[in-house]
């Protein structure tokens, strides 16, 4: 991880997280790895209402928020017509084990998994798989 992934610098990230503690852990490692943009939501509706503003390369999502689940917000994400970017890769971070979630992830068009609590590696693996340019459209 010394050598960050320069597509990380230009990347533009939605975090979904209603811990305090989880948003400050994810924006710390972010900053660190140099992420072009970040914008965290701390509710499910919040992060719909970002994800409509902007363009996102990756949107993390946490299983359990109020308002709206991370599942609910990534069955709208992939539903919404009208988004120019409803086929972004959306990861899930819980505390749940990835056999709990994996048929609740496929129904709802959902990328990957991220284990609470994550470890920077992880955590720096699967974004920067995403971003990767073999992976962009």
């Amino acid at each position: 991880m010394e050598n960050i992934d320069s597509t990380l610098i230009t990347a533009s990230i939605l975090v979904a997280e209603d811990n305090l503690v989880n948003q400050i852990l994810i924006k710390k490692f972010l900053k660190k790895w140099h992420i072009g943009k970040l914008v965290i939501a701390s509710d499910g509706q919040e992060a719909l209402e970002e994800f409509e503003k902007s363009d996102f390369d990756v949107v993390l999502l946490d299983i359990q928020m109020p308002e709206l689940d991370g599942f609910s917000v990534a069955k709208m994400i992939r539903e919404n017509k009208f988004s120019r970017n409803q086929d972004v890769p959306i990861l899930v971070l819980s505390a749940s084990t990835y056999e709990e979630i994996k048929s609740d992830m496929d129904k709802h068009g959902i990328n990957d998994f991220i284990e609470k609590p994550f470890t920077p590696e992880d955590l720096y693996i699967k974004i920067a798989a995403y971003l990767s340019p073999k992976d962009r459209n």
